[in-house]
Parts: C-alpha cells; structure tokens; sequence
C-alpha cells in the first residue's frame, strides 16, 4: 500500500514496539536510510531500472581523436546509477546503430596492444565516466546514446521541488500564508498574475464571524469589497482543495441589500472619471465599501463583473470610485447601497476560529511563475496591466505610499513592487494595496522607506507558497515489507538485541532475493533463452 514517511516511520515503530525513549523518531528514520541502502546493493528488479539518454550535440563536444586512430566519447554516469544493463546508440528514428557489448577494465581499454574480441563496440569506466570506442556517430547515421541501468530511488522522504514547472504537473499542494519565516525546506512562493482576458478580480479582505467546524459555509464580516463567484479563499488554517491542491474556490454567495442611500448625479456630467458628484442626498450617509447603482443608466462594472465600489467618501459631494465611470448623465437618480454577504460557500469544508483573517481573489492560477519579476512582466502584458508610478516625496517607515505620474489603474490588493520595496515581515510576500484614500496617497499592509522619485509598480500579481508532494518510491509505496524488515534489522542492532537484529536480516535478506527470483523467471519466460558470455579469451 502506498504510505508517506511519517506513517512509514509509524509502521516501523509499531513494529519495533520500542517507544520514543528508546528509540527516537530520527533513529528510525536513519535506520530505513540504511536499510534502503542496503537493498540498492543486491536488488534487481524494473522499479529500479531507468534510461538516460544523451544528445547529438553534447555527444560530438565530449567526442576525440585518440593516439591508435580510433574515436573515444566520455559521457558522465547518472548520479543515480547502481549498475549497467546496456549501452547503445540509436539514430533519429530511435532505431538501434549499435550496441556497445565490450565492458573492458579500464587498463585494457587503454592499452592499444590488448587484445579486444572486437575493436567496434567497447567500453569501460573510470570514476564517474564511462568511454566508448569507437566514439560517437563513428558510423554516420548516429543521434544519440541510450544508457540502461539499475537506479537509487529518491530519497524515501523526497519532495517535488516548488517551481512553477512541477506546479504545471501537479506535483504541489498550497499551504496558503505561513504564520512565520524562515519557510521549510521544499518551501517556496509561486507568482501568479491577477489579470487574465480582460478581467482582473483584486484581494478582498475579511474575518470570520463565529468559527466554523467542518463547513462549506464561511461565515464573514468587516469585508473590503465584494466577494464574487471563482475566488479563492486563503488565510492561515484554510483547507486546500485535495483533488486541486490549490485554495478552495468560491461556489455561491449571499448578496442582499440592506440599506439604500438615493442621491443624483451632481451639476455636470461626469465623463472617464471615478469621482462621482452629488446632489439630493436621502436616506443616510455614503460610507467605503457601498455599492454604486443607477436605474436610468448604465453603470460601468469593475473588472469582476460587480457594480462598483465606494473607496472614499470623505467629501459627501465628492464620492470616490474603484471604477471609472465612462458617463453618468447629471441629475439623473443613482444609488449607493450597503450590501452583507454574510454566508459565502466554498467548494471545501473549512475549520477556522472566530475572527480569523481570509482573503478572496481571482487568481489566474493557469500560469505559475518562478520569480515575481515573470509574474510582473506576465501581468504587464495582460489587460488591464499594472499600474506604475514615482514615489511623491521621500517616505520614511510609513505604510502611506504617496505618488504621482500614474500609469494604469489602481486596486485593492496589488502588490507594491520595486527597487527598495520592503516584504510583509511575517509572510515574506510583497506589501498589499489595503486601502486607496486617494490616488495619491495608497495604503499598503508593510511600512516602506522610498525616496523621492523611486519608480515603483502597483502589479497585478499574487504570490501562493507551495510544497512538493512526496515523489513516489516503489520501497515505501508498493513493497514496504522489505524496507520494514531492513530497518527493524538496523534497529535491533541499535539497541543490541543481536537475535531480533539476526532474524529481521535474515527476513530482508529473503525478501530481496524471493523479488530477484520473480524478476529472473519473469525475464526467462516466452520464448527460447538465448544469453552470449564473453570470457576475454579464456577457454
């Protein structure tokens, strides 16, 4: 059955039946290292066989004219290797040219006066390379060699590398925002862009309300903005998708007015702007975060899709947009509502504590990249694009990003980016837009010190950090029996019980030969057996 290493690690102990005091989770977890090594010595079996193949174009450059006229190719042995099954040459079709079935002792090899049973196809190692004569391509129609041999496996605790390739594979998991830095090993940050055909969806802020035990429904307040269908959630101590490995997606919402403040649209049309007159006010005070509305025209949507959203209200007569308006016809009747989505589901169930912070985005999660400068250019090239500016001034330990010549869009949740830029302390990711009183002045969630002048980027951009699912190993996912009994050998032997040591070695040892045994039979199954034995001219 497959296990990971932790429950690999809990069998052996189960079976050792010694607790932590006597032998400790590293001592166990040393003596499955020593028992792999130990089966890589004798064990041959097809799990362990893999191919490497080298190109035409190394092989020409590793390819040399030597003193006896012959050609001779150095290529270097896989890290991996344990033992050689064959060598040969293949062309463009994949066809075999030859096969080099000459293994001689490197002093033969190089000794022009020994007597070789062919002077066509041989080879021998030295240290960690082995050389072929005569060398590549020596007849013409060559494109590369292909090495067989018997492999160690990964490491029985190995992980995936978090890069954006195996992220592509989907070899990782999310782990959402960790708590503290420095992150684990196999930890890293991937970047993502926020923009994608058109459509860019921001980080909403917001907090649990009441914890939440097991449930799709994610019960929330203090919300900076309107959460939309397809938004992933995150926040610490939220649950991964498992069939995606990514954040938990938004499925449905609660969107319902409570509260609606009618006004008209102020003296003068408004035309390309996000700054919203007003006259006629009724029914209250237009406070951040209502949502602007007209019954006798169009409203321009933000880029999720949702009427926008009021981000400062200081002026009553002066309200501010996150959207601009195309045109808004003076004196026609608008609207500004508070609006509660109190219950949000998502399509994993979560458990989190009252007052927990989350987050929901629309992450273009298609895409991964390996650094924030990829994703900043990716986001760049996308529509909307950032939105980059010069620092106004020079800002000293302050969280109020102030700037001018601005050159796109500005939005909750951008990342600050540029030289100087000071990372979030707790997450290592860069500084979020959390609140915009004015284009000017742009509050972001990390203290900056910026001179005058810097040129900085409001990016349409994310960061996720990830880990490596465990890669696969045959020893611990398909025959643990034989790891188990090599490491409870190595384990009594710790503690000095020689005859428990005896008996689980003799075990292992069994194991491994009952597996080559199969694999023997296997091979001289299906037709007539036929093996050459070369015995250097010894009769």
């Amino acid at each position: 059955m497959a296990l990971t290493y932790t429950e690999l690690t809990a069998l052996v102990r189960n079976w050792a039946n010694r607790n932590q005091d006597v032998v400790s989770d590293s001592i166990i977890q040393d003596c499955l290292k020593y028992a792999a090594d130990k089966a890589y010595r004798t064990l041959r079996i097809p799990p362990l066989e893999n191919v490497a193949v080298y190109n035409k174009t190394d092989l020409e450059s590793a390819t040399i004219k030597t003193t006896s006229g012959l050609t001779r190719t150095e290529i270097k042995l896989p890290a991996d290797l344990i033992e050689f099954i064959q060598i040969k040459e293949l062309n463009e079709d994949g066809g075999t040219v030859r096969v080099f079935n000459e293994k001689l002792d490197i002093r033969t090899f190089n000794d022009v006066n020994a007597e070789k049973y062919s002077n066509m196809n041989y080879w021998a190692r030295q240290r960690n390379s082995i050389y072929l004569t005569p060398g590549f391509n020596s007849l013409g129609n060559a494109n590369s060699i292909e090495l067989l041999y018997y492999r160690r496996l990964p490491a029985l605790d190995a992980k995936y590398a978090a890069t954006a390739l195996n992220y592509a594979a989907g070899y990782l998991k999310s782990l959402g925002t960790p708590t503290s830095l420095p992150l684990l090993d196999n930890q890293n940050y991937l970047y993502f862009t926020t923009a994608k055909n058109g459509i860019e969806n921001y980080l909403i802020t917001a907090t649990t309300d009441g914890a939440i035990d097991n449930s799709t429904t994610i019960t929330n307040d203090n919300r900076s903005g309107v959460i939309v269908p397809g938004q992933e959630l995150s926040g610490v101590g939220v649950t991964a998708n498992p069939t995606t490995g990514r954040p938990p997606k938004v499925v449905s919402i609660t969107d319902t007015p409570t509260s609606v403040i009618t006004a008209n649209a102020g003296g003068t049309s408004i035309i390309n702007s996000n700054v919203i007159t007003t006259t006629n006010i009724s029914g209250g005070t237009i406070s951040v975060g209502q949502e602007f509305d007209s019954s006798s025209q169009i409203v321009t949507r933000n880029a999720s899709g949702a009427l926008p959203r009021v981000i400062n209200a200081d002026d009553q007569a002066n309200i501010v947009l996150d959207t601009i308006q195309d045109f808004i016809l003076q004196g026609l009747p608008i609207t500004f509502s508070t609006v509660t989505q109190n219950n949000v589901i998502v399509d994993t169930a979560q458990t989190l504590p009252d007052n927990a912070n989350l987050t929901f985005s629309i992450i273009n999660s298609e895409t991964a990249y390996n650094t924030q400068t990829e994703a900043v250019t990716a986001a760049g090239l996308l529509t909307p694009t950032n939105c980059t500016a010069l620092v106004h001034g020079d800002i000293v330990g302050s969280t109020t990003i102030t700037n001018n010549t601005r050159l796109g869009n500005l939005k909750i949740g951008q990342e600050l980016v540029g030289a100087g830029v000071t990372n979030n302390p707790i997450t290592g990711k860069a500084p979020r837009v959390i609140n915009i009183d004015s284009p000017q002045n742009v509050i972001v969630d990390t203290a900056q010190t910026l001179p005058d002048n810097s040129a900085i980027i409001f990016a349409n951009t994310s960061s996720t950090l990830f880990i490596g699912n465990e890669i696969p190993n045959w020893l611990r996912d398909q025959n643990e029996r034989v790891i188990l009994m090599g490491a409870l050998a190595e384990i009594f032997s710790f503690t000095q019980e020689d005859d428990q040591a005896q008996k689980y070695l003799s075990l292992f040892m069994s194991e491994i030969k009952e597996l080559n045994d199969e694999d023997a039979t296997r091979n001289a199954s299906g037709g007539n057996l036929q093996v050459n034995f070369n015995g250097r001219g010894l009769i």
